[in-house]
């Protein structure tokens, strides 16, 4: 399996007035946000956060947060709904994540902080 982390958006936005919406666009801000105060790498500095045995594969913990955070902000609420929201390839792509986790990933990956409490 290859590795899977959270990168830099390839694009450069200029946010300007528009009539335009996307139903995601507040998605690319919010990953602007956290880029500006460093939030990805933080996480990804923290080690507890991550439990993969071989950390050459998988999802990072950015990764998995990133994607997360997007769903809940976009209104979703559950895992399935974030399984979903990876399926958005234009999202991924503006969001600086190559794939997102299914359901069961990142499902594995949150119930493996409660093995350790």
């Amino acid at each position: 399996m290859a590795l899977f982390a959270k990168l830099k958006s390839k694009l450069h936005l200029q946010l300007t007035h528009s009539e335009h919406t996307s139903s995601h666009g507040g998605q690319v801000l919010l990953d602007a946000l956290a880029r500006r105060f460093d939030l990805w790498k933080k996480i990804q500095d923290i080690a507890c956060l991550d439990p993969r045995t071989r950390q050459s594969s998988g999802f990072t913990p950015a990764a998995n947060i990133a994607q997360i955070i997007f769903t809940l902000t976009s209104g979703g609420s559950s895992l399935a709904d974030a399984e979903r929201l990876s399926k958005d390839k234009v999202l991924m792509d503006l969001l600086g994540l190559q794939k997102g986790a299914d359901q069961t990933t990142l499902g594995e990956w949150l119930r493996a902080f409660r093995a350790g409490a």
